[in-house]
């Protein structure tokens, strides 16, 4: 016996931003701090982890979204965007993600908050 499938699409469900009170205070109270601070935001697709981070930043904070380019575009690409906050910062060389994020990791504490990177 043959079933016949509805091919009609549905659209799809668009829910506003869930309140994730808990989570923006432990984040906000990270970003806060004066103790150097890693923390991983991880979670399955599409749940709302980029909204989260981008409603708690400020505009002394670097947000970078990585993609699928090679290492050394994604190194330019973090360092233009620091530039944002830093004048110049993009002007030096970073061989390596290693002398970028030890550059990062001197300035940082004196010119701007946190740096988020985002994976694609």
């Amino acid at each position: 016996m043959l079933m016949k499938h509805n091919t009609e699409r549905i659209p799809a469900l668009k829910l506003g931003f869930l309140n994730r009170e808990k989570e923006i205070v432990r984040l906000k109270k990270v970003l806060d701090s004066n103790d150097p601070a890693f923390v991983v935001v991880y979670g399955r697709r599409r749940i709302g982890k980029s909204t989260l981070l981008q409603k708690i930043i400020s505009d002394k904070d670097v947000y970078y979204c990585a993609d699928q380019r090679n290492s050394s575009l994604q190194i330019v690409g973090l360092a233009e965007e620091i530039s944002r906050i830093i004048p110049g910062f993009a002007d030096a060389e970073y061989p390596s993600w290693k002398a970028l994020l030890a550059s990062i990791n001197s300035r940082a504490k004196h010119e701007f908050n946190s740096t988020i990177i985002k994976s694609y």
